[in-house]
This record gives structure tokens, C-alpha cells and sequence, in this order.
């Protein structure tokens, strides 16, 4: 045999060895394998043994534990072994979950002592779910918005993508793109996507615009009769509903035709920004410079107000004693609590007084001289508005009354030089400001500013 060319001879020198032939092996193929959740996939999988060996069970596991999968609960009538006792030993799986990724390992026990093997490293299942990317990722009316359809699993040759949208009752087929032009209301709600023939399992949704949402964890529930369970549920609504305060109350539930025997019950509270805020004055009715008010701010919140808030022009207060003119004005409060805040209407507070600041003045102005026609016309600040005017001569130590008019202008002729002053009345009061006003210059000598 030395005279065997290389390979040629180590091959027969080889196959002569006893017991090359008696030996375990397990091979895998592929050993990685990436699925879609729903889909099925079969493991392929050849093994080898001794000759003297017969087989007596195969099976696959998973590390850690020696138990059959096939013969597991969370596998039930989905894992089936299609191998055979001689070099085949194959795995199918169907529907796949996601808790179904990981590590499987096939094991062979023969009727040898000690005769049992498992092949290690095993097959690495990773099962994904299709993902709906959204791009932008918020969307207003007007915009467009473009959806894609992934998975970290490479998809098989021409996938064909399903759509499920709020906008049509039958899903849509397309590819794994989809395109929403100049977004408007009528596209607004969840959209998902699957792959043909496996539409039972689509990915999760997206919201375009806004949308409802109700999530119960868990979706199934066993219980004993007359026992108590709590259904955990979430929600969401879109931004512009609100939850009502009169779903405010406590809730129960029960299996039909098990009425009597209730949940226990919970107690929803909806939490809202403050609403219905409005001020009021105290005492209501006319406002006389001298008095008190208080202004009171009121608002329906949950939880309760805080914070309040009074504005005036770059001031505020609530409560204003010995009022007088310069707090008229209008005023109004904001009501702040957790959840926001909110601002009532302006209130006027509107404070009544006598005239003040009553003065003269006389047109046109500089020297007079006789002959010389003039206005009179008296200027006062009050509330409500002046509603006469009277026009007093002085003579000597004598004031004496030459007109009452409705309005503050009063025309003089020529001939009445002297000195005049006026008087402004209002419902509260007169005020004289003692003013006089030398009027014609051929009198300006006797004239006395008093």
C-alpha cells in the first residue's frame, strides 16, 4: 500500500481502521434560521450512529431540558418530527410565536448502554414580526406621510404585502411601501401590514393623525365561578376628544348570564384642566369710589384649582378696599391645576365718582380786547359723565350764576369782560375748583386770580 499515490492510499488506510464507521454525529442545515412569526419552518437535520446500534427514540429539545418539544404544551399539534430512525432526522414547526426563538438540539437514545447522543450546538430560530416604519414619524393634515412594511427576516422572492387601513373595509394589496398624499381626516386611524397568506398575523398598527386605541392584557381569561378577576385594560383617544365628566363613576363587570356575580368594582376619575371659569363682584350693582368689592373667581377643575391668578394692565389683585377711579378697568383671572390651566372672561369694574379735576379754559387764547368774541369751556373727569354745567361771574365778593348748560362750551360777547369760572355736576357730586379766569384785557387790572 506504500506504493498508494497520497490521498489515494490514506483514504483506504483510513476506511480499514475498526470503528471509523461506529460513530455519532448530527448535522444541521441550516443552523440558523430567521422566520416570521405565523410561518412554518422545517429544521433539516441528518445523524449518524454506531452500526450495532438501533434507535429507539428521537426527538428534539431545547438546552436546558431533555423533554420532548413535540410532547410540550406550548407546542401542541404544532411541532412535528418528519424524520425517520435511520438518518433523517427533520423538524417542522408551524405558527410560529415569538417565544418560540431560540436554541433546538436533536437527541438520539439507542439500545446501547449509555447509547444516547445530542447534537450541540443545535439550530438558532429567531422569529420576527413585520414592523410598520413611519416617515415623518407625526403627521399633520396637508403633509404627506410614506409607510414601510420591514422585518429583521429576510422576506422570500416577491413577497406580497397586505395593508390594512382605516380607509377601506377589505385590506389593500401593495408592496411594502405605502403613500399617504396630502393627509386629510378621511385618512386618519391605525394602519398595519402582513404578508399574503398570513394575514392572521399582521404586524402592530400606527397611527396616522389621530386614533382610538383599546388594549386588554391579558385578552384571555379562565376563572373559577363566584371568584373575582380584574380585566387590565388601556386606552387612548385622540387628542381632540375628551373623556366626559360624566363617565366619572365606579364600574363593574360580569360574564353574561353570571350577573350576579359581579367584579369588583372600580372608580373611574377623569382628571380635567380647570373649565367654566368666570369672576363675580361682591357687593354687586353700582361701584362708588370710597367703597370694597371682592372679586371671586370660580372654575369647575378635577383635581381642584391651585393657583388663581388676577390680571389688570400689568397688575392684579382680588380684593380692593377704599376703591377709588384708577381701579376701573377690566379684570380677569386664571385658574391653574395639574392637568392645565384656563382663563375667565374680563369683568369691567366700573367705579363711580363726583367730578374732579374740574378746569377752564378759554378760546382763543392771549390778550382779549373788547369787542372780541370768546369760548368758555370746562374740562372735569368723572363717572358717570358730567351731565351739566354751571357758569358763574364773579362780581366783588359775589358769585353770581349767568348760564346751566348741557354741554362744557359757553360762547361770551363782547362787553361781559370779568372773571368766570364753572361748576361740573354729575348723580354724586359737584366739584368748583375756584378757578376764575380774567377774560377781556381792559379789565385785566382789576382782574384777581382767585
Amino acid at each position: 500500500m506504500h506504493f498508494c499515490e497520497g490521498n489515494t492510499c490514506l483514504v483506504a488506510f483510513l476506511l480499514s481502521l475498526p470503528g471509523v464507521l461506529d460513530c455519532w454525529s448530527v448535522t444541521y442545515t441550516p443552523q440558523s434560521i430567521c422566520a416570521m412569526r405565523g410561518s412554518s419552518v422545517t429544521m433539516g437535520c441528518s445523524y449518524s450512529y454506531p452500526n450495532n446500534a438501533t434507535v429507539t427514540k428521537p426527538f428534539w429539545h431545547k438546552p436546558g431540558t431533555l423533554e420532548d418539544s413535540s410532547k410540550q404544551a406550548e407546542y401542541k399539534d404544532r411541532v412535528k418530527f418528519v424524520g425517520n430512525k435511520e438518518n433523517d432526522c427533520s423538524m417542522r414547526m408551524e405558527g410560529l410565536r415569538e417565544s418560540d426563538s431560540g436554541e433546538y438540539q436533536f437527541r438520539i437514545i439507542t439500545n446501547l448502554s449509555g447509547g444516547l447522543y445530542s447534537g450541540t450546538p443545535g439550530v438558532t430560530l429567531s422569529v420576527s414580526t413585520l414592523q410598520v416604519e413611519m416617515s415623518p414619524t407625526a403627521v399633520t393634515e396637508g403633509q404627506s406621510v410614506t409607510l414601510t412594511c420591514v422585518s429583521s427576516c429576510p422576506a422570500h422572492a416577491n413577497p406580497t404585502y397586505i395593508w390594512i387601513t382605516p380607509v377601506t373595509s377589505e385590506p389593500t394589496i401593495s408592496g411594502n411601501t405605502l403613500t399617504l398624499t396630502s393627509v386629510s381626516k378621511k385618512d386618519e386611524g391605525r394602519y398595519s401590514c402582513a404578508l399574503k397568506g398570513h394575514e392572521e398575523h399582521p404586524s402592530p398598527s400606527v397611527c396616522v393623525l389621530d386614533c382610538w386605541s383599546v388594549t386588554y392584557t391579558p385578552q384571555s381569561i379562565c376563572a373559577m365561578r363566584g371568584s373575582s378577576v380584574t380585566m387590565g385594560c388601556s386606552y387612548s383617544y385622540p387628542n381632540r376628544c375628551n373623556m366626559s365628566q360624566q363617565r366619572q363613576g365606579n364600574y363593574s363587570c360580569a360574564l353574561k348570564g353570571h350577573e350576579e356575580h359581579p367584579s369588583p368594582s372600580v372608580t373611574l376619575i377623569v382628571r380635567y384642566a380647570p373649565r367654566s371659569v368666570s369672576v363675580s363682584l361682591s357687593p354687586s350693582g353700582n361701584i362708588v369710589e370710597g367703597d370694597s368689592v371682592t372679586l371671586t373667581c370660580s372654575s369647575d377643575a378635577n383635581p381642584p384649582v391651585h393657583n388663581y391668578t388676577w390680571f389688570k394692565i400689568r397688575r392684579w389683585r382680588n380684593q380692593i378696599t377704599n376703591i377709588s377711579s384708577e381701579f376701573s378697568g377690566h379684570y380677569h383671572c386664571e385658574a391653574k391645576n395639574d392637568i392645565g390651566a384656563s382663563n375667565s372672561s374680563a369683568v369691567l369694574v366700573d367705579v363711580h365718582y363726583p367730578p374732579k379735576n374740574t378746569s377752564a379754559s378759554i378760546s382763543p387764547s392771549g390778550n382779549i380786547v373788547e369787542g372780541d368774541s370768546v369760548t368758555l369751556t370746562c374740562s372735569s373727569d368723572a363717572n358717570p359723565p358730567v351731565h351739566n354745567y354751571t357758569w358763574y361771574k364773579k362780581t366783588g365778593s359775589d358769585s353770581i350764576p349767568i348760564a346751566t348748560l348741557n354741554n362744557s362750551s359757553f360762547p361770551l360777547v363782547s362787553g361781559n369782560g370779568g372773571l368766570y369760572y364753572c361748576v361740573a355736576h354729575n348723580e354724586y357730586g359737584s366739584h368748583n375748583p375756584l378757578k376764575l379766569k380774567c377774560l377781556l384785557q381792559v379789565c385785566q387790572e382789576d382782574c384777581l386770580q382767585l
